[in-house]
């Protein structure tokens, strides 16, 4: 199941250079459009630009949606695709 970041843990993760235990423990990290912006960013860290334009594959930029979770709809989520 993938999870979702925002910009902090992988920003912290890259400039302690421990961002290789996020795939380790999530195959799938989605984030969302927003985070993308902000890690790109011109005042964002050289070593996080770097890295964020190389992002690891199981990372996904994603658009914020509503989406059906456990029979409840929910604003804060993405748009999620299951691959068979």
């Amino acid at each position: 199941m993938p999870v979702v970041s925002n910009t902090s843990p992988l920003n912290y993760l890259v400039l302690i250079g421990e961002i290789e235990i996020l795939p380790a423990l999530h195959h799938h990290v989605v984030i969302p459009v927003a985070v993308s912006e902000e890690l790109h960013d011109p005042a964002t860290p050289d070593a996080v630009c770097g890295w964020i334009e190389n992002p690891p594959g199981g990372l996904k930029s994603a658009a914020p949606s509503t989406c059906q979770m456990n029979g409840s709809e929910s604003s804060a989520g993405v748009k999620e695709t299951r691959s068979s």
